[in-house]
């Protein structure tokens, strides 16, 4: 909303999406170019056009009025006139609006500020609404403050206003503050009555603003902790300002505020005494949470799978490429017990890191604990603890599979994973016979290896394609060499092995294997459907054949289903239809497809399918007959409904459905047997 240079007024195109126009509208209008819709080019960009405010019908006058008003925060009724709505008023009053800017300097002090009150108690400002006000008026003055330094330049020319305007536009902005509540009602507001504020403002600043009750009377009624709270919050700030600047700054503050001025090493004193209190702000949380604040001195978990930690890391090894003088780097996701840093499971990429390669990762954990265990269970963690790498998809899988919560962004002591990474036994792990190792620190005198020697010998590094390999080899060697290489000591696999066949049978967190495909499968992207070839995904573009229990194939035959499949096993999935059926579908047997090749029980595996084929024929074929039946006992006929649409009594309704859900007196079928279809073996997929 501008006024433009033929001094008329114009409402801009952002302007009109504001006041709820749509955009398709708005280009429309701009072909017509109408009596009721005069546009011009906007200087400033040319491909949105401004339209006259006053070619305008009045029913589009009347939206951007309402939108005016709503921006400006309007609290006049209906029958109060205003100028809240006045897109001429508006123009002229917010180039004064844009240049009041917060003053949060002044925030801080009234936040600060302490009075002694009547009982001789520290006090600060009542409420948070109170110290918005005051800040609201330190920055309509430092506004007034700047124009009466500049009066002509940004008043005259820049606002194209006389000093009697501006000041009365000023007026109404401060009115209109006071009625929305944003500034105290003791505010001046005429030209009069601010003059005399603003001097008084230059000379005592922020604290002319206070209202008496709030210990006011003078400056040295203002407690001590005012200049000390100050000068902690200069030393406290995130710019980390040199003591020099600090005394300047505060001194400048201290000699209109009636207080002493102080010298740098005053403030080195100061930085040195509240470390505690500014090292926070001034230089971080991680600094902090690792130089001052208290420690917890933490025990590890007494069991295995009490805790499991994971975390990404970036080996310390070089691979060759497909390309000459190309060299890669992998990054591999960590799972361990916390019981004794034992590697549980782990997975690693040569590229992106998706966040499916953590579940991946957890996957091949739960998996070395199931071979491990060998007991034929599946077993979770009492707790994960994990960094905040893609916790927005992650949270809800660690949620799912164990007691979590957020670790704090920053912190270094959420567990033990991260320091294991520093032990020589994983450094060890990497290095033994690989000639591709670089070493665990960036300056040559602590890498922990010859890098002219690692570089000489690139041409032997292995290939990325063995980055796979590798990994296994050094998590095993992990898991199975002595703990810190001593052969005095246990490994760590034994040593979790021991502690898990000694643990209360309580406390380890069995589940079945449904769940854990629930919890730990991926899901198909793809929808997939019951047929009667049984259900045939297409999973990383390689087609699977798995085969439908009896009791859920017929009365699902052609539903829609999802696929969580496990990748470590393609041979059975889990199949839902989010509303209600989960099963496990196993890979189906293929069966010979010639008698001459039907050996070691293929005939007898024949014969159960051909079974189960005739079990489903047979069920159809009964349950048609006994509705034949209670139709025909009830004398119903569906063919003559069909035709003449013939009503049934809801007494003769009744009777039939209570007849229906009766119990069979017998298992045999209500035809005869040589009535039921034969099944064909022809009409049958073979691999089933």
């Amino acid at each position: 909303m501008k006024l433009h240079t033929d001094k008329k007024l114009y409402i801009e195109f952002s302007d009109f999406l504001s006041a709820g126009w749509k955009e398709d509208t708005l280009k429309k209008a701009n072909l017509r170019n109408g009596s009721n819709w005069q546009m011009v080019k906007n200087p400033t960009d040319q491909r949105k056009p401004m339209v006259a405010y006053d070619s305008l019908i009045d029913a589009h006058k009347e939206k951007i009025q309402a939108w005016l008003r709503k921006i400006n925060g309007c609290t006049h009724d209906s029958t109060t006139r205003c100028e809240c709505g006045n897109p001429y008023e508006y123009v002229a009053k917010e180039p004064i609006r844009k240049m009041v800017q917060k003053d949060f300097k002044a925030e801080a002090f009234f936040v600060q500020y302490k009075y002694i009150g009547t009982s001789g108690d520290s006090k600060g400002l009542p409420d948070k609404n109170t110290i918005e006000k005051y800040t609201t008026e330190a920055s309509y003055l430092n506004m007034l403050v700047t124009v009466q330094a500049n009066i002509k330049e940004l008043v005259k020319q820049a606002l194209n206003l006389t000093v009697d305007s501006f000041y009365k536009h000023v007026a109404d902005i401060l009115n209109a503050e006071i009625e929305q509540g944003n500034i105290t009602s003791k505010f001046p507001t005429s030209y009069r009555r601010l003059s005399p504020k603003i001097d008084e403002y230059k000379k005592g600043g922020y604290a002319t603003l206070i209202h008496k009750s709030f210990g006011n009377s003078s400056a040295a009624k203002i407690c001590d902790e005012v200049s000390e709270s100050l000068i902690i919050s200069m030393i406290s700030h995130e710019n980390q300002y040199d003591d020099v600047y600090v005394a300047h700054q505060y001194n400048r503050w201290a000699s209109t505020n009636g207080y002493k001025t102080i010298d740098p090493a005053t403030v080195g004193v100061w930085r040195r005494k509240k470390d505690g209190y500014v090292k926070s702000n001034r230089e971080g949380r991680e600094p902090f949470n690792n130089s001052i604040r208290r420690k917890v001195i933490r025990q590890r978990p007494t069991q295995p799978t009490y805790l499991w930690e994971s975390d990404d890391n970036h080996l310390d090894w070089w691979f060759r490429g497909d390309k000459a003088n190309e060299y890669r780097k992998i990054k591999g996701i960590m799972v361990t017990d916390s019981f004794n840093d034992y590697v549980l499971g782990w997975a690693m990429t040569a590229g992106e890191m998706p966040g499916e390669i953590v579940k991946l990762s957890y996957l091949n954990a739960i998996y070395h604990v199931h071979e491990l265990v060998n007991d034929g269970n599946w077993y979770l963690p009492h707790e994960v603890k994990t960094d905040q790498w893609n916790i927005k998809q992650l949270r809800p899988f660690y949620q799912n599979i164990a007691h979590y919560y957020d670790t704090p962004v920053g912190s270094k002591n959420r567990g033990w994973l991260e320091n294991f990474f520093g032990h020589k036994d994983w450094e060890r792990s990497l290095k033994i016979g690989n000639n591709n190792y670089t070493g665990h620190n960036i300056t040559a005198k602590k890498r922990g290896v010859n890098m002219e020697a690692v570089k000489a010998n690139k041409v032997n590094w292995p290939h990325i394609s063995e980055a796979g390999t590798k990994m296994e080899e050094a998590v095993q060697r992990l898991r199975l060499m002595p703990r810190n290489y001593d052969e005095q000591n246990k490994s760590r696999q034994q040593e979790w092995l021991e502690a898990w066949n000694a643990m209360p049978a309580d406390k380890k967190i069995t589940i079945s294997e449904e769940q854990m495909l629930l919890k730990f499968g991926f899901r198909h992207k793809w929808e997939n459907r019951i047929t009667d070839q049984g259900i045939r995904p297409t999973i990383a573009g390689k087609t699977y054949n798995y085969s439908v229990p009896p009791e859920y194939y017929l009365q699902n035959n052609g539903k829609k289903i999802e696929i969580i499949y496990d990748p470590y096993n393609m041979n059975r999935v889990l199949v839902t239809d989010n509303e209600g059926l989960r099963f496990i579908a196993n890979s189906v047997t293929k069966v010979a497809g010639c008698m001459a090749d039907m050996q070691d029980g293929g005939r007898t595996f024949l014969n159960k399918i051909l079974e189960e084929a005739k079990a489903d024929t047979t069920l159809v074929t009964n349950a048609a007959a006994k509705r034949q039946a209670v139709l025909l006992e009830n004398r119903i006929d569906a063919d003559t409904i069909l035709r003449l649409g013939a009503s049934v009594p809801k007494e003769i309704k009744h009777y039939a459905e209570e007849v229906y859900q009766l119990p069979e007196s017998s298992n045999q079928p209500l035809l005869p047997e040589e009535d039921i279809e034969e099944f064909d073996l022809y009409k049958m997929i073979s691999d089933r």
